[in-house]
């Protein structure tokens, strides 16, 4: 007898090609007839179906996924926000290109085509995830000719007598605020998560422990620096310098036009303007590069 017959726990197994099932020791006598096979065998390879997915789900899993990966997440929120206004109840199927461009060509009436083309570029990553990612079938609806054609333009800069008129239309604390990114060239975001705990004044840094790069980051503070933070009243139990000045943005534009600033003046030209001043001055695109962050 068959030594793994004679084991007391011995249970046929199915897929034996030799001793399936013998009860005599004849190899093969007991074998399953073909229809006990397993079902595996007999049944195709199950393919994913593509279930209907709808754009507010679909939007849902994608701002998970950049809250994970990316520290503009909230930039993504926002335009996923303003593209769920016009998809949401739709299938990803039922969002066509047609579709994408009617809603490009409403858009583009009240923000700029780069502006366009940002809410263009996530919804295309979007869909690119889902078929890539996902197993999603179907094709994506934003193509590269979907995008605005954005005309190279000078980059704005403030004159040494445009930026007095523009300081002196701004109140406090923003004044501050916008003289400190100015002289830094900080971005929005760095200095309304700066704290004071991480000023050195001796020494005449800011520490930021994570830029955009995903590393600490050091902004130098010139006297002119150090002058306004130290204007600048503290709060009880607020460890933050700035924590009244998240709708700068939003006021921006009436400052620019109290000042009577010609072109396209924005908050992000305070930090082209610092970089501008460090080319005049004669400072090599690498500093000035690192020194931006």
């Amino acid at each position: 007898m068959h030594p793994r017959i004679c084991h007391p726990g011995w249970v046929p197994n199915l897929r034996d090609t030799a001793l399936v099932g013998t009860q005599d020791g004849r190899p093969g006598a007991g074998r399953a007839p073909p229809h006990t096979e397993p079902a595996r065998r007999l049944l195709p390879r199950q393919q994913p179906t593509n279930r209907p997915v709808l754009f507010q789900d679909a939007a849902k899993e994608y701002l998970a996924w950049s809250k994970a990966h990316k520290r503009s997440w909230r930039t993504d929120e926002h335009w996923l926000n303003r593209l769920k206004s016009t998809f949401a109840g739709k299938t990803l199927d039922e969002i066509t290109p047609e579709a994408v461009e009617r809603f490009k060509l409403h858009l583009v009436q009240t923000r700029t085509k780069a502006t366009v083309n940002r809410h263009l570029a996530l919804l295309r990553h979007l869909f690119n995830r889902r078929i890539e990612d996902f197993g999603q079938g179907g094709r994506n609806p934003v193509r590269k000719r979907t995008m605005f054609s954005e005309q190279n333009t000078r980059t704005r800069w403030l004159s040494p007598e445009e930026e007095g008129r523009l300081l002196g239309a701004i109140p406090a604390p923003y004044a501050a605020f916008c003289k400190v990114a100015l002289y830094t060239g900080a971005r929005r975001g760095e200095l309304l998560a700066a704290r004071w705990d991480q000023v050195d004044v001796k020494r005449g840094l800011l520490t930021l422990p994570t830029s955009k790069s995903g590393k600490p980051r050091f902004i130098e503070l010139s006297s002119l620096v150090l002058d306004t933070l130290g204007k600048i009243p503290r709060h009880l139990g607020e460890p933050r310098i700035f924590p009244d000045c998240r709708k700068v943005t939003h006021h921006f534009p009436a400052w620019v036009e109290a000042a009577e600033l010609p072109g396209k003046v924005t908050l992000h030209t305070l930090r082209h303007t610092y970089a501008s001043r460090l080319v005049l001055a004669g400072v090599d695109l690498v500093m000035i590069r690192e020194l931006g962050g």
